[in-house]
């Protein structure tokens, strides 16, 4: 009988220092994550922020290759503006849809769209 009570006050015992220890270590990670959160949040507020970027990016080029895409050989035609950054010249390019033009823009276009989709998703990623 003596056996029993040291063995349920050992395992008594053990409970309330296990509990403590593991209050203790609770609440010094959360103190210690809090900065972590707001870092966290930073970092998440701009990685949106990228997302979206790259989601507008992605929606100007569907716009300009259905743009490309609506012109008809002696029907519709339209200018596509080149500019260089570095120095004042501009080129024009009168594309109808199915010239060579219009096949190098929607093909340039089409890459550009697939390379930003894919660094969209990669983005998607890290957020998970």
């Amino acid at each position: 009988m003596l056996k029993t009570i040291f063995c349920l006050a050992y395992i008594f015992g053990a409970a309330i220092i296990a509990e403590r220890f593991f209050k203790r270590n609770g609440a010094e990670k959360t103190k210690n994550e809090e900065p972590e959160c707001r870092d966290s949040y930073s970092e998440l507020s701009e990685r949106i922020s990228t997302l979206n970027s790259m989601k507008e990016s992605i929606d100007t080029i569907n716009n300009m290759i259905a743009d490309i895409m609506s012109c008809a050989p002696g029907e519709v035609h339209k200018t596509i503006i080149v500019k260089i950054p570095d120095s004042s010249r501009e080129y024009h390019f009168l594309i109808n849809g199915e010239d060579a033009p219009s096949e190098l823009f929607l093909e340039i276009l089409e890459e550009e769209r697939e390379c930003v989709s894919t660094s969209l998703r990669k983005e998607i990623r890290k957020i998970s």
